[in-house]
């Protein structure tokens, strides 16, 4: 099982729920349940008010929710079967469903696939996201991952195509060097994918050799998927408050240009004024602020322009392990998951989840067997 963060960028503050069929309440892992029937929640600092339909108040610091049950919070809401711990931090809600592990890979595969995906694509995002979702931390206290693209998105629904891709791929996950490897995916990486040192430079330093595996290396198949270059203009106001924000850059500067590129040629330092920022924090800043469809990713060129810049690029996303755009040009080109896998995560193999060992596919009278056990044959 996986703890998944829900509803993470929405800070609430308020929830309610309603109980549907066998919905049970707990002030604590050791308490017994109690029958649910519909209560209305609020974070209060760092504990729980909550009050029953009668009108009843109670607090605690936190609520246990099992059965199925609906929460409504932020205008939306959400029917679950899954155990939901509530707690609160600094008046802000803290959910967190805990969901088998091949469930939640369904909901990612739901959610981050689109209309060009098939189902050799499918699996080779089915398998990233088993691989990322079993690293062994993404951040997060409170939960092992979130709902959002901060790690990998769902919007809790899924589909038949997904359910296939999961179930054909259940328990395999990328090894490299005797370890999960890390695994990564974005939407184009504009016919070239990206180094994760380029990107993420700390991590590389503090794990060297892990990330062996996502090198950068041409994309002949997202090139041959279409068009990637993307324009934006954005006036220095925008970007001085986005940037502030951040905490990158304080008001005043004037000027912007492109410091330093990696191999792939995306950009890796900004020079801001007289500061040097990251490429991957500008881009995360632009995006959290002025929305996502401005800077798509870090392979630009910037110009000046008026009392703003110019930004011409291409590709969109991070740029490092497999390219979605690249993996459903080779699925169209009659590839497999396991030949798509091979060109994004060159060194990584496939194994079972919990020991790295290969999957063995045996046929029978009537029954095909998978095992990665080889006494089975």
């Amino acid at each position: 099982t996986i703890r998944v963060g829900l509803w993470t960028l929405w800070r609430d503050r308020d929830l309610t729920v309603t109980a549907l069929l066998g919905a049970t309440i707990r002030l604590c892992p050791s308490c017994p349940p109690q029958p649910l029937a519909a209560i209305a929640v609020r974070a209060k600092d760092g504990a729980l008010t909550w009050a029953e339909q009668d009108g009843r108040a109670h607090s605690s610091t936190e609520l246990l929710l099992s059965g199925s049950y609906r929460i409504a919070a932020h205008g939306e809401s959400l029917t679950l079967a899954y155990p939901l711990r509530v707690r609160a931090h600094e008046g802000v809600l803290s959910l967190a469903a805990m969901l088998p592990v091949e469930r939640y890979v369904e909901l990612v595969v739901a959610a981050e696939s689109g209309a060009a995906d098939s189902p050799e694509s499918r699996k080779a995002l089915a398998v990233v996201a088993r691989s990322f979702a079993l690293q062994l931390s993404h951040g997060h206290a409170a939960f092992d991952v979130c709902d959002s693209t901060h790690c990998q998105w769902v919007h809790w629904r899924s589909t038949p195509e997904a359910h296939a891709a999961t179930l054909a791929t259940a328990g395999e996950v990328l090894w490299f060097h005797g370890s999960r490897a890390a695994a990564y995916f974005h939407q184009n990486c504009g016919g070239r994918t990206a180094a994760a040192e380029e990107v993420w430079p700390g991590r590389a330093a503090r794990e060297p050799g892990a990330l062996g595996h996502l090198v950068s290396r041409a994309d002949n198949y997202c090139q041959r998927a279409g068009s990637s270059e993307w324009s934006a203009t954005l006036s220095r106001a925008e970007l001085t408050q986005a940037l502030a924000a951040a905490g990158l850059a304080a008001p005043g500067w004037k000027s912007l240009t492109v410091a330093r590129r990696g191999d792939s040629g995306r950009a890796t330092a900004l020079l801001v004024g007289s500061v040097e920022i990251p490429a991957e924090s500008f881009r995360l800043a632009v995006g959290r602020a002025l929305g996502w469809n401005q800077i798509r990713s870090n392979w630009f060129e910037v110009a000046a322009q008026g009392d703003g810049f110019l930004f011409h690029g291409r590709g969109s996303g991070h740029g490092v392990g497999l390219c979605q755009a690249g993996a459903a040009e080779m699925a169209r080109e009659g590839r497999g998951y396991r030949e798509i896998l091979a060109q994004y995560f060159p060194g990584a193999t496939l194994g079972e989840e919990t020991t790295g060992a290969a999957w063995e596919t045996l046929n029978g009278q009537g029954f095909t067997l998978e095992t990665s056990e080889a006494s089975d044959a």
